[in-house]
């Protein structure tokens, strides 16, 4: 399954590093640059493209747009409309204060998630309309007046996907409850969750 090895890439981004990747790199001005997607590329058998990258430039500088189009096929979810030309990507990480992707230049190290790896979100599977040009700093952020948004009406009937932190995918329901939802998307909210809950 080409998103388990997304989330197998993290897991060995953090053996070499210590950590997982943070969702984005930044400059010394404090401006996000690149997607995690492009730094986890070596770990995706991908070196060759990443070398092509300019790190220290923003993803939309003349020559990393360049590069756009070249979108790995495991970015595209196989079930879409998009072409991989257009560089769209549907697996963007849950990002906020209280997730794994905090939005910041540092990346969660496992030991970091507290609620347990295998009940804890890391990466979401969006929409055709939501997803995002691979190499942008652009992640999946929680709305809490639509918890779903992004995420319902997906490539799977009645559902969407989610990559865990133990590197496990779900199928995760449109009905699940709201709050069990957000409790996934944690790092440290305490909550007990079970998996009879969704």
């Amino acid at each position: 399954m080409l998103f388990r090895s997304i989330m197998l890439a993290f897991h060995n981004y953090h053996d070499v590093k210590g950590s997982f990747p943070a969702h984005a790199s930044y400059d010394n001005d404090g401006k996000p640059l690149l997607s995690w997607r492009v730094h986890i590329l070596p770990f995706l058998e991908q070196q060759a493209l990443y070398e092509q990258f300019h790190l220290d430039e923003p993803w939309d500088s003349t020559h990393n747009r360049q590069l756009i189009s070249k979108m790995p096929h495991l970015y595209v979810d196989p079930s879409s409309a998009r072409s991989l030309e257009e560089g769209k990507t549907h697996y963007l990480g849950a990002k906020g204060e209280s997730f794994v992707f905090k939005g910041t230049e540092k990346g969660k190290p496992l030991a970091g998630i507290r609620d347990g790896t295998s009940f804890t979100i890391m990466i979401l599977q969006v929409n055709d309309q939501r997803a995002t040009t691979w190499t942008k700093p652009d992640d999946w952020e929680l709305d809490p007046k639509d918890t779903l948004a992004g995420l319902s009406g997906s490539m799977h009937p009645g559902g969407f996907l989610a990559g865990f932190a133990d590197a496990h995918i779900e199928f995760i329901s449109e009905d699940i409850d709201p709050k069990i939802f957000q409790h996934l998307l944690t790092v440290a909210g305490g909550e007990v969750v079970s998996r009879e809950d969704y």
